[in-house]
């Protein structure tokens, strides 16, 4: 009956958290194409050097306290009440931080803007350290329909702010005013649909005990958000503040995908497998149908969305972003990597082998690392393609450690998810091969999706790999019983 629960509460998490996703990425999208025609690529350059210091002291406030209140099993009113004032605390520090180092920033880059966007984007910080324990309490209980209720409120009025400022002419400050909105609607949210506030009690034995859980995870996060965010700073280093608006739209819509899909199935993974921890063949039968399911809907997608970027970048964002099409579709492929990869963490997480991953991170960041300072002096695009290869090589260390936790080794997931890349990699060459016979733009991308669709279909039909059944009978199944239930 316990299992049968648990299976019931993550398919719902699931079904509410795609929804969430889905909502919360669609909307975006079109908020997004509205501000890209508003505001330059410069505009969004400028906030993208200004807030990649802040994002790296946000991993400092949350401390991944929140992740440690979710993989304990007994977390009570004591360890909640910690974690909120230690997450408080932190966030003002680490403002304090980023209003001290904004003009340093704005000097490296010679750009006076950068630090006045520092200064009023950072006060997200403390304000948003207040609402990690809602966080967690949601997460806990798999309530995440409560996160879409948020979402929906948060995301449309902060869109407003950010399309009437733009439209106003208050360029990258349009940004500013978005993400700041944001953030303080979530708190205030938030607060209204937990009903959980805190008390005037703090343990230091317990800030201790979820600490050494916590700062294995940070440490890794750190570095691997370091990692991420040095190709930021090298590009808008090197090159300008467009070329790093370029590399960052091209990466726009695959994270899209990846969010909307992987991140839907990894955000419910990390709780369902949590309470798995300690049955190993249950843990890693739960864990292989996520990574066979999620493959399986995203790798057609991604190369679908690589074949077409030509297409689909001027269509969508104007000409003037052209120049972000080969950012794609690098991108495209890299994200089919950062989603096994990501997925393999999470389990590495559950089980509580946070140390494992700070290890390994001394390990893949000095690669990565040479293979920027490398390609920085070729071009972006040699980053992209750099950045490519080094997934693959982080990949190897990831799954390294889960064929010694649950015995779940890369070749196993290669074989379990070779149906999907197979099905992908048709598709991308025929898609391909007809957008260079099409000038047309319109009726090329609308004969290329179509011939997209028949071919996943078709290939999943012929193939039948285990996901694809499983899917259509979970889906069957789903729309069986609501027919039934219609009837009635």
């Amino acid at each position: 009956m316990a299992d049968q629960s648990l299976k019931s509460k993550t398919l719902k998490g699931l079904a509410w958290q795609f929804g969430l996703k889905f909502f919360s990425q669609f909307f975006t999208f079109f908020v997004t194409l509205i501000l890209t025609r508003l505001l330059t690529p410069e505009d969004y350059g400028v906030c993208a050097l200004a807030g990649m210091f802040s994002v790296l002291m946000g991993i400092f406030v949350n401390g991944s306290m929140d992740a440690a209140l979710i993989q304990k099993k007994n977390a009570d009113e004591l360890d909640y009440n910690t974690v909120f004032y230690s997450s408080l605390v932190m966030g003002v520090v680490m403002y304090v931080i980023v209003f001290f180092v904004a003009p340093i920033i704005a000097d490296i880059y010679d750009n006076d803007l950068i630090c006045s966007i520092m200064r009023v984007s950072g006060l997200s910080l403390p304000i948003c350290a207040s609402i990690f324990v809602q966080n967690a309490i949601v997460t806990k209980r798999m309530e995440f329909q409560k996160f879409f209720y948020r979402s929906f409120i948060v995301q449309v009025t902060a869109a407003i702010v950010g399309i009437t400022m733009a439209y106003s002419g208050y360029g990258p400050w349009s940004l500013v005013g978005q993400g700041l909105t944001s953030c303080i609607l979530n708190v205030l949210v938030m607060f209204c649909l937990i009903r959980w506030s805190p008390k005037l009690e703090f343990s230091w034995c317990r800030f201790r005990e979820l600490f050494s859980y916590a700062w294995k995870k940070t440490a890794a996060n750190f570095m691997g958000t370091l990692g991420n965010q040095m190709k930021g700073y090298l590009i808008g280093y090197k090159y300008t503040s467009a070329d790093l608006a370029y590399f960052n739209r091209g990466e726009s819509l695959p994270d899209m995908l990846k969010n909307n899909i992987a991140g839907t199935i990894d955000g419910v993974l990390f709780p369902a497998i949590s309470k798995l921890q300690d049955d190993k063949i249950a843990l890693k039968h739960a864990f292989r149908r996520s990574i066979m399911t999620t493959n399986y809907a995203i790798t057609p997608g991604l190369l679908g969305l690589a074949a077409t970027a030509d297409k689909i970048v001027p269509l969508l964002y104007s000409e003037k972003w052209a120049p972000a099409v080969p950012f794609m579709m690098v991108a495209c492929f890299s994200v089919i990597v950062v989603v096994l990869n990501n997925s393999n963490l999470q389990v590495l997480y559950a089980i509580g082998r946070t140390d494992v991953v700070m290890k390994q991170e001394f390990i893949k960041k000095p690669v990565m690392m040479a293979i920027l300072f490398t390609a920085i002096f070729i071009s972006p695009l040699a980053i992209a393609i750099g950045i490519l290869f080094h997934n693959i090589h982080e990949l190897f260390w990831t799954t390294y450690a889960n064929a010694k936790y649950i015995n779940y080794s890369l070749k196993e997931q290669l074989n379990d998810i070779k149906y999907g890349l197979l099905i992908g990699l048709c598709m991308f060459a025929l898609v391909t091969i007809i957008g260079l016979f099409i000038e047309n733009t319109y009726i090329a991308l609308a004969i290329q999706i179509i011939v997209g669709l028949i071919i996943y279909i078709s290939l999943s039909e012929i193939l039948k790999p285990e996901a694809y059944i499983y899917t259509k009978t979970l889906v069957l199944e789903k729309v069986g019983k609501k027919f039934q239930r219609l009837r009635r």
